[in-house]
């Protein structure tokens, strides 16, 4: 690919934490971050969203060019995801540089006419460094279904999965969803396009007449267990609860760099610090969250009934067994 490293893929359903822990490991100088390349670079034609085990032959050469090609994606989007840190390779100002770039081009897509071509346009500056020691990491939160395909056409690559507690994922979600938040919010209401659904448990015939809870309950439920039975024995790959990240962020910080094969970094502290001591979880997006609370918040904002369905739902697959669900 280059003289960088082998990529690292961080994967998770939306809403599960991937940008905060992808955030910290982007902190450390000798990550170079792609922040969700696979929303500017769909994939091509024939390439399901959901491979399972048995079609990962038919489909591999196409998901192994694919996967490939995410690196290189250097949109706004992919490579202007806030805070922009300094790099190993920077040279002088050019984090100042990179950093007014982002700001730039992301002031100049709210003008009208010229929004559509700067969010797909390649920035400059931002392209993959050839220098031994560089660690890619690439965020994803829409490649759960193609788990099993992602660990055989990139055999080089190692994982993270994030795994949310279901009510937390959820209770977001539809926050999420009542403010319109997402680019492609639809998307998340309905049955993952697995073949058998009802391997799962899932009904198609009764999916519509759920709540809208039960349907993003369903979704957690298929797309978590895709990617844990896709990562499952695999010495690559490494699961992480978001509750167990919250609760130690340090310790965990320093667990994902190991993992990562990269020293400790002052960077990564500081930034570690400063995300977890100031809560702005009134915007939604925001990456600044009280560490302690975040994780539990749905106990207070998610109604009994809908935890109840929720619960009840998520109960018994493998992601709910992360979390012993009753």
């Amino acid at each position: 690919m280059t003289a960088a490293s082998a990529p690292v893929f961080l994967l998770g359903a939306a809403r599960s934490g991937t940008t905060w822990l992808a955030k910290i490991l982007d902190s450390h100088p000798d990550v170079l971050y792609r922040h969700e390349p696979d929303i500017d670079r769909r994939a091509p034609n024939g390439l399901p969203p959901v491979v399972e085990a048995d079609e990962v032959a038919a489909h591999f050469e196409a998901g192994r060019a694919y996967f490939q090609g995410l690196l290189d994606v250097r949109t706004v989007k992919a490579v202007g995801s806030l805070p922009v840190f300094p790099k190993r390779w920077d040279l002088p100002f050019s984090r100042s540089a990179r950093a007014a770039i982002v700001y730039g081009v992301k002031a100049a897509c709210r003008l009208p006419g010229l929004g559509r071509r700067l969010r797909r346009a390649a920035l400059p500056g931002f392209g993959v460094p050839r220098r031994e020691g560089i660690v890619p990491l690439i965020k994803s939160v829409s490649q759960l279904g193609r788990a099993a395909l992602l660990v055989a056409a990139m055999p080089e690559a190692r994982f993270l999965l994030v795994v949310r507690h279901p009510c937390g994922q959820v209770d977001s979600q539809l926050r999420g969803l009542a403010v319109a938040a997402f680019e492609d919010g639809a998307s998340m209401n309905e049955l993952p396009a697995v073949r058998d659904p009802w391997r799962f448990g899932a009904d198609p015939e009764t999916f519509a007449a759920l709540s809208l809870a039960e349907r993003l309950a369903w979704g957690w439920r298929i797309s978590n267990t895709l990617a844990l039975e896709a990562l499952a024995d695999n010495p690559r790959a490494k699961v992480l609860r978001y509750e167990d990240v919250c609760a130690d962020p340090m310790a965990h910080a320093r667990a994902m760099l190991d993992f990562l094969g990269l020293p400790w970094h002052p960077n990564v502290e500081r930034f570690v610090r400063a995300s977890t001591a100031e809560d702005r979880s009134a915007r939604y997006f925001s990456i600044m969250r009280n560490s302690a609370e975040a994780p539990n918040r749905w106990r207070t904002s998610l109604p009994e009934e809908t935890q109840r369905l929720v619960l009840r739902t998520a109960s018994g697959s493998p992601p709910g067994r992360l979390f012993d669900l009753a």
